[in-house]
């Protein structure tokens, strides 16, 4: 009878991991890889920027050095101060998501490894005690 009372206590425990797990592998992944994707994405356009400005500044250094007028810096450099202002908004939105992505990562981590503690604790205190 003991034996019937165990098997269906184990069966009960495992069932609470496994639905733990599913809702770790089908809301807490997905929604971390979703993060990390527009982690990437802003990371990409501020390294885009990034790598605009380096031309600009490249193309001006190089119309200096041969001492001609560049059209851009005559007309007020619009667009060269447009450019630094999309990368100062996409590195201050690259900062924030580069944070949550940290936070969340951690939180993940936290939340799998206590989620499998709590779950195998009773296991392994029941094995423990029959001993």
């Amino acid at each position: 009878m003991s034996v019937v009372l165990f098997v269906i206590w184990f069966v009960e425990t495992v069932i609470l991991i496994v639905s733990d797990l599913n809702t770790f592998l089908t809301k807490a992944i997905p929604d971390t890889k979703l993060t990390v994707k527009r982690y990437l994405d802003v990371k990409f356009e501020y390294l885009s920027y990034c790598l605009k400005v380096k031309e600009m500044d490249d193309e001006e250094y190089t119309f200096n050095a041969l001492q001609e007028p560049l059209y851009r810096v005559e007309t007020g450099n619009y667009e060269y101060r447009l450019i630094l202002r999309c990368r100062q908004d996409a590195r201050s939105r690259f900062a924030k998501l580069r944070n949550d992505v940290l936070v969340k990562l951690e939180l993940l981590d936290n939340k799998h490894g206590e989620a499998m503690r709590l779950s195998t604790d009773p296991l392994a205190v029941d094995g423990f005690n029959r001993l």
